[in-house]
Order: structure tokens, then C-alpha cells, then sequence
């Protein structure tokens, strides 16, 4: 639960980075839930762009 707790705030700071002033909270949460139930990892990729965790799994 604290490694998804984790990836969840990772996934939060790299979002609201990416888009600065245009990070809104609500879009975040509907883009988030609307990924379902995926791994984290996959999610991150899906909503950023940053395949550094899927690189992990080749490895």
C-alpha cells in the first residue's frame, strides 16, 4: 500500500510539472481513474509520457 501511496505522489509531481499553471487537480483525478486498473507504471507512461519504470521491466 505505501509503494502505491509512492507511485501515486511520483506520478502527481510529474504531471503537475509537465503542465505547470495548466495542472488542474480534477483533470488529473478523472485522467487518472479513467486509466483503470493497470499497473502504476503503466499509468505514469500513459499520462507523461516517461517510460523510465517501463525500461525496468525489460531489464
Amino acid at each position: 500500500m505505501i509503494v502505491g501511496k509512492i507511485q501515486f505522489i511520483k506520478l502527481f509531481r510529474d504531471r503537475a510539472q509537465q503542465l505547470g499553471d495548466k495542472f488542474i487537480l480534477r483533470e488529473f483525478l478523472d485522467e487518472f481513474f479513467a486509466a483503470g486498473m493497470i499497473p502504476m507504471s503503466l499509468t505514469r507512461w500513459e499520462m507523461t509520457g516517461y517510460d523510465d519504470e517501463i525500461k525496468k521491466l525489460y531489464d
